[in-house]
């Protein structure tokens, strides 16, 4: 299988490189790309567009951006593997022609977001991003940017409004130009056009507003210049589908059909597990694709589905890596601990580590309660025993008892030394 994109086979051999030890401390914030220059003399409209690009390049996709070193090797390896893969792509042990769409999906806290933010920072780097859309991001009050006066140009501004899909669109369109500079005019003329179309009761469909802000532009880009391939896909990213409204999502899934070979772009689309009555659309719209790939449908309509599959070997083994690395870190915090016994750590590894069931953010946030606590030893006891703590919910209802606790013990303290204070003034 042919595979493209800057130094590609690097970074595979890299994640199997890494050796662990107690000094390793992951960057969690990798410093983005420096954007290329813009027009010498941008006008008003491109300042206002390249003021959103610049929002997109200095606010950081998310607190953890990067999988733990040495760790989701496998997933990693088989996403990149589809994205940068040009012939048949063997992904899942199937053969078939490589897909245009794939669709990670797992249960909530699995890790899913981590993975495809890692991505987005690797496929950044080989500069085969065209941009990332996190739907969990948004609230009625914080959707995209848009003109203040749709009818006058001059007066081009941004505000709160507009739909998912909106946003979506233009969030890819101001990474993408971000990107590749020579596409901010086109995307900024699309832009503009769209907006003049846009009336009081309608706005333009998923469809009109992908094409026009994404398909189209690309079309003019100068591959040579960025030293890509004719065969290289641009790389969009969209995280969160589920947190999407229905309707929304199944325009959007309906607008990622239609992509084809033509159009130059792949599309890694991340939801949780689809496992109730209000997610049966994305089940449909994906599985619809899966099985028409192996009826014989053009390449545009076949979806690559993959998971992280908890229960597998190499998840509890991230886990198992990941808590041993950290106790390692903080090796001498519970060695000088008056409460925690040096010899209670490796079993306590091991306990955690099953005790996680296969979720990699329960061992997060369970060595998070160990490190900070006061009192380790009753932590790691209580997540044992406490069949409370087994799920997510019950680590986040002890993490806010704890620090409701602290805050009583902090505030009692300030009461006590106010009291002193007012006694010896009084004297």
């Amino acid at each position: 299988m042919t595979t493209i994109g800057k130094s590609q086979p690097s970074n595979r051999e890299f994640r199997r490189s890494i050796h662990l030890s107690s000094s390793v401390v992951p960057e969690l914030h990798a410093a983005p790309r420096a954007a290329r220059a813009s027009s010498p003399s941008p006008t008003r409209h491109e300042s206002q567009f390249n003021a959103q690009q610049s929002q997109h390049q200095q606010i950081p996709l998310r607190s953890f951006q990067h999988c733990w070193p040495g760790t989701r090797i496998p997933i990693l390896d088989e996403i990149d593997q589809w994205a940068t893969s040009l012939a048949t792509s063997t992904v899942n042990h199937q053969s078939s022609p490589s897909s245009l769409i794939y669709w990670l999906t797992d249960l909530s806290a699995t890790g899913k977001s981590t993975i495809a933010l890692h991505l987005a920072d690797e496929w950044r780097e080989r500069g085969l991003l065209g941009g990332i859309f996190d739907c969990a991001s948004l609230t009625t009050e914080t959707l995209r940017p848009k003109f203040k006066d749709d009818h006058d140009e001059d007066r081009m501004g941004w505000s709160v409004g507009g739909t998912v899909t909106d946003a979506l669109c233009e969030s890819w369109a101001a990474q993408l130009g971000s990107e590749f500079s020579e596409l901010t005019p086109l995307i900024m003329q699309a832009l503009s056009e769209l907006h003049r179309s846009r009336t009081q009761s309608a706005s333009p469909s998923f469809h009109q507003q992908f094409t026009s802000l994404i398909l189209q532009p690309l079309r003019q880009l100068q591959r040579a210049k960025h030293d890509l391939s004719p065969q290289t896909k641009i790389l969009f990213i969209l995280d969160s589908l589920d947190e999407c409204p229905r309707e929304e999502r199944e325009e959007i899934l309906r607008g990622l059909k239609g992509i084809n070979a033509t159009h130059g772009i792949k599309v890694l689309v991340v939801s949780e597990l689809p496992s109730s009555e209000g997610l049966s659309d994305i089940v449909a719209e994906m599985m619809e694709n899966t099985a028409s790939s192996s009826a014989g449908t053009p390449s545009s309509s076949i979806v690559t589905r993959g998971s992280i599959n908890i229960h597998s070997a190499s998840n509890m083994a991230d886990i198992l890596l990941y808590l041993t690395t950290r106790f390692q870190q903080h090796a001498a915090t519970f060695h000088h601990h008056p409460q925690f016994r040096h010899t209670l750590i490796e079993p306590t590894i091991r306990v955690l580590a099953k005790r996680a069931e296969g979720i990699f953010l329960w061992a997060k946030v369970a060595f998070e309660m160990l490190i900070n606590a006061e009192n380790p030893t009753r932590i790691l006891l209580n997540l044992i025993e406490e069949d409370s703590l087994g799920d997510l919910n019950g680590l986040y209802l002890e993490c806010v008892l704890d620090a409701q606790t602290r805050l009583n013990k902090l505030q009692e303290a300030r009461n006590a030394k106010q009291g002193d204070t007012e006694d010896q003034s009084g004297t």
